[in-house]
């Protein structure tokens, strides 16, 4: 038992494990560490507005896998839209309030950013399309799943969003798998 306890002391581990047994090194990232199985797994697990979503008034877990496959489907740059938020496999999803007191994380996640679009062959910088379309399903998601006193006007895609959001967990990753085989005809 001692070595179990030993290798979970802080400060001695410096690499994430990630689901298909890799080590990523968040300070040293590299793209041989990163593999589209973790960041499927990863994101279709990770919640998206730290959980505290609902839908029809009940407990509804949604995430980042969904958000971005949401957004693959309405944004110009669909593989861009897929994986926008991958640098979250990495990082977490770290509140918008708190990413923003955090200046050097933002540059830590420009730098595994960078590192993702060289993986995935996408185009440097991000185009502004694809945080247009990221603001565009927040603020649906914001309006259905958080906000439970909006109202939805003409949204681009509302269908493909509720057939998303009805996924579950184990059925988000294999549609994200599935999409970016598609975009990338591998």
């Amino acid at each position: 038992m001692e070595n179990i306890r030993e290798k979970h002391v802080v400060g001695k581990v410096n690499h994430i494990r990630t689901s298909t047994g890799r080590h990523f090194y968040p300070f040293k990232p590299s793209e041989k560490d990163m593999d589209i199985e973790d960041i499927a797994q990863s994101l279709s697990l990770q919640c998206r507005y730290t959980g505290h979503t609902k839908w029809e008034g009940k407990m509804k877990h949604y995430s980042v896998a969904q958000h971005s496959l949401y957004v693959s489907y309405i944004c110009e740059y669909p593989l861009w839209g897929l994986l926008h938020d991958a640098t979250e496999v990495y990082l977490v999803d770290v509140p918008t309030p708190i990413k923003r007191r955090l200046p050097n994380f933002k540059l830590l996640e420009d730098r595994i950013e960078k590192i993702i679009s060289n993986k995935f062959n996408l185009e440097w910088p991000r185009p502004k399309e694809v945080k247009d379309a990221d603001v565009l399903a927040f603020n649906l998601e914001w309006s259905l799943l958080m906000d439970s006193n909006s109202k939805i006007e003409k949204i681009k895609s509302l269908d493909k969003f509720i057939e998303i959001l009805n996924y579950s967990m184990e059925e988000v990753r294999d549609k994200f798998l599935e999409r970016y085989y598609e975009l990338t005809e591998l």
